[in-house]
């Protein structure tokens, strides 16, 4: 490979990699299943209210309401968001398509759907903030023990997990 194709290497990743996060997060709700953008269905503080880590943690309806709200007011507040990120994804496409090849045109598209993308991360981070604050603080540390143990693998601490990988995988 020259020096000059590798060059455009890292771009071409860059671009790959948000063309691929736009149309994966501009897909519809419905039906979209655990796919979508943050927000606009399986969001922070989800499993909280269907899952059996909200059984496991106790709610009370009281909790559930609250939970219920802070998401459903978090959904709401990025619905405008989630729109720019189908509009952004589709001026993506178009740039990337674009004859002659535009590379601004392009950065500052792939720009303008990372800052929404920190919006959304941002938004999303708030949200989980208000949820934890709904919770006692055993029920805090009890979410807290629940999230180790899924990030040391579903079997628990030293166990490869399914998402693990190396040897012995």
């Amino acid at each position: 490979m020259t020096q000059r194709n590798n060059k455009w290497l890292p771009f071409t990743l860059t671009a790959a990699v948000l063309l691929t996060a736009a149309t994966v997060w501009a897909q519809p709700r419905g039906g979209a299943g655990r796919f979508g953008p943050p927000g606009a269905g399986f969001g922070p503080g989800h499993g909280l209210l269907y899952g059996p880590v909200g059984d496991r943690l106790e709610l009370t309806d009281e909790q559930r309401d609250q939970i219920r709200g802070i998401l459903e007011t978090q959904r709401e507040a990025n619905l405008p968001w989630h729109e720019d990120m189908k509009t952004l994804g589709t001026q993506l496409q178009e740039a990337i398509d674009a004859e002659p090849f535009d590379e601004e045109a392009v950065r500052a598209v792939a720009q303008q759907l990372a800052d929404v993308r920190v919006e959304l991360a941002v938004s999303r981070a708030r949200a989980a903030q208000e949820v934890r604050s709904v919770l006692t603080p055993d029920q805090r540390e009890a979410l807290g023990e629940m999230r180790a143990q899924r990030r040391d693998g579903f079997g628990g601490r030293g166990s490869r997990g399914f998402y693990k990988r190396g040897p012995g995988r």
